[in-house]
């Protein structure tokens, strides 16, 4: 039992902290395991220090201490003094699921919608254990098809819903009141339903936690913008997010395959089937492709128009690939039918892709026809640069930001004159 300002601190000040039940258990352990080594000593700034040093010389992982020092400080805090004791805390990449894992464990369920239910939140929206037992009604907008959410540290976040998901909401959700709990389930039985599917799919160790890290794993596999990814995972730190930076294979693909391509001297045209295009559509010109490069150099926190001359007002587009020189930078690159205006509308984009240093490739897969509205003979593109810039280490597994040279641009597209 603890004692003194301890327990006084545990009464007043340590619910006062806004932590949740299962946090508030774990530091009132930490404060009767200060207690006991203090002795008949009155806790002090120093003797948290020794206890937390004898601790590391002991050989508790600096994820313990981290917790140990977290739980001491709010009792300082409490006492209206700042404890100081640094710790640094590896950072592990969370496991890789492959989608197929978590597709068939989403078929599986499927004869039990509660079950089907649970698993899409974590694997479809990256919820939390803890935020598919408490989500409500009222967080379900099925109109404007989003979730809003308040996750961990009263954090609140808006996630739109996939079709699936959407759907099992509804009926879930129609005829309840806004305060009625969606899913109507204990913590216990989402773990179980996790475990229960994991092991039926081939991963009887797949946990929770694991299917918000399926979520994000995806998101970057699919050049999601990592300020998104933040913000759809509720972290207040992007170095949190940036880890999932160096699980995806398709990322780490994309890097090796861009070394590659830096070290040809020319480009190698990608195999397509030529029955992709009917006969309807035109014929097309030429019996290879022809190539149209540009390189561009653009300031942080700008944009550029690129032209690219091409031979006619209409041509068969294979591929275009945009390369950036620095992989933490992001961009935005847009290609449109005609010379965009300074405010152009959704209907004269032809494509449109964001990426966080990843060359993006457009390949359609079939030849896409490009007809130049203005017939200027030109290719209209944009490419915007963000002002800030971030760079991950893998090594040091940290996220590095800075603001240095402007960024460059090679755009290749390869293309067949349409007749």
């Amino acid at each position: 039992m603890l004692q003194g300002e301890l327990a006084a601190y545990e009464k007043v000040g340590l619910w006062q902290r806004a932590v949740n039940p299962k946090t508030v258990y774990r530091y009132r352990g930490v404060l009767l395991q200060y207690q006991k080594a203090l002795g008949d000593s009155d806790p002090t700034l120093e003797s948290t220090c020794h206890f937390l040093a004898r601790l590391r010389e002991d050989g508790f992982k600096p994820a313990t201490l981290r917790l140990y020092r977290a739980a001491l400080a709010g009792f300082h805090a409490w006492r209206g003094e700042t404890l100081v004791f640094p710790i640094r805390v590896p950072r592990h990449l969370p496991p890789y699921h492959s989608p197929e894992l978590v597709n068939r464990m989403l078929d599986l369920a499927r004869a039990r919608p509660r079950d089907h239910l649970i698993l899409r939140l974590m694997s479809d929206a990256g919820l939390r254990r803890g935020e598919v037992v408490s989500l409500q009604v009222r967080s379900v907008d099925l109109a404007g098809r989003m979730l809003r959410l308040r996750g961990k540290g009263d954090k609140d976040r808006v996630v739109p819903l996939t079709r699936e998901l959407g759907e099992l909401l509804e009926g879930f959700c129609q005829g309840e009141g806004p305060d009625q709990a969606v899913v109507g389930v204990k913590d216990k039985a989402v773990y179980k339903v996790v475990k229960k599917y994991g092991a039926l799919a081939g991963d009887p160790k797949l946990h929770p936690h694991d299917l918000r890290h399926a979520f994000a794993t995806r998101l970057v596999e699919g050049n999601a913008n990592i300020r998104a990814i933040q913000e759809l995972l509720g972290h207040e730190d992007l170095a949190t997010t940036a880890v999932y930076l160096g699980v995806a294979p398709k990322h780490l693909d994309q890097a090796i395959r861009a070394l590659e391509a830096q070290g040809r001297k020319s480009i190698v045209a990608p195999e397509k089937n030529e029955h992709t295009v009917r006969a309807d559509e035109g014929e097309r010109g030429g019996a290879g492709l022809e190539e149209a490069e540009v390189e561009v150099s653009i300031e942080p926190g700008k944009g550029r128009y690129l032209p690219i001359a091409l031979p006619a007002s209409r041509v068969w587009i294979e591929s275009i690939d945009v390369r950036p020189s620095d992989d933490g930078c992001d961009f935005q690159f847009s290609l449109f039918d005609r010379e965009p205006e300074l405010y152009p509308g959704k209907q004269d984009v032809l494509f449109e892709r964001e990426s966080t240093g990843h060359r993006i490739i457009y390949s359609p897969e079939r030849l896409k026809l490009y007809h130049d509205r203005d017939r200027s003979n030109q290719l209209h593109c944009v490419i915007g640069v963000t002002w800030r810039h971030y760079r991950f280490d893998i090594d040091g597994q940290e996220l590095q930001t800075y603001l240095e040279k402007p960024v460059s641009f090679t755009l290749t597209l390869l293309y067949r004159v349409a007749r």
